[in-house]
């Protein structure tokens, strides 16, 4: 799933992934140059982007875009955890949009 996000960020990225890392999170892309000074600032505050979502943010950058994202594992092949995945993003997706919010629209 994606939702769209004001520049400079690009949009958010849900997703459940199978296989042998098997995990749901979510990651989001920043462009420009005002893209990295969020991207610098977040990192700054990684403490607090921690506390608020419960889980370490994962910072990196590549040849185009600085990326964060977070993740959590689960039993993807279980339909049991079907509804806490979902929770998880809901709550997680909730919680990263009222941290990003604020700096993108500075």
């Amino acid at each position: 799933v994606r939702l769209s996000l004001p520049e400079p960020a690009t949009w958010l990225t849900c997703y459940r992934l199978r296989g042998n890392d098997q995990r749901v999170g979510m990651f989001f892309r920043l462009k420009g140059e005002r893209g990295l000074q969020v991207f610098e600032t977040l990192q700054t505050r990684q403490q607090d982007f921690e506390e608020t979502l419960g889980v370490p943010p994962v910072f990196s950058t590549d040849e185009k875009f600085p990326t964060v994202s977070i993740s959590s594992t689960f039993d993807i092949d279980d339909p049991t955890e079907q509804e806490a995945q979902l929770e998880w993003l809901r709550d997680k997706a909730n919680k990263m949009i009222t941290l990003l919010r604020p700096l993108l629209k500075q």
